[in-house]
């Protein structure tokens, strides 16, 4: 099961919105790893996929991801991915090659110059949204 919610600091949105900006025009994804609902840690991740409205990740980042995950001793909370030029939704593609039923599935989209993020979880592949906690200002999150 995905967290209830997610916690993060202001410092996690600045991480995850400097690696989508500099992965633009390409979709950016990445891991948030920490323990129950709270998020201690944002492991960008390089998207291999040859499509700019599509995010696959480097197989060895993502192992090495993973791992730093484990010898830290923390959880998968959540894999975050960008849609520069979409909404902050989970499209259809997203749902089905979602491989990690416990982790949160947050989609950063571009709206005018400001970014929004919206996290889901997936019950039997039906998006639910998982609210998003923010230690201090960020009016881009929903």
């Amino acid at each position: 099961m995905p967290p209830e919610s997610l916690h993060l600091h202001s410092d996690h949105c600045r991480q995850m919105l400097d690696h989508i900006r500099a992965c633009l025009p390409d979709e950016a994804c990445g891991f948030v790893a920490g323990r129950g609902q709270q998020v201690e840690q944002v492991l960008p991740v390089r998207n291999i996929s040859p499509r700019r409205d599509r995010f696959q990740m480097d197989p060895a980042e993502q192992w090495a991801g993973m791992r730093t995950i484990e010898d830290a001793a923390l959880e998968l909370l959540g894999i975050y991915h960008s849609h520069p030029q979409g909404s902050p939704s989970l499209s259809p593609i997203d749902v089905k090659e979602a491989a990690y039923p416990q982790a949160a599935y947050l989609v950063w989209g571009q709206e005018g110059q400001d970014w929004r993020c919206v996290a889901f979880g997936l019950d039997q592949s039906s998006p639910y949204r998982i609210p998003i906690f923010v230690a201090s200002d960020a009016p881009h999150l929903a």
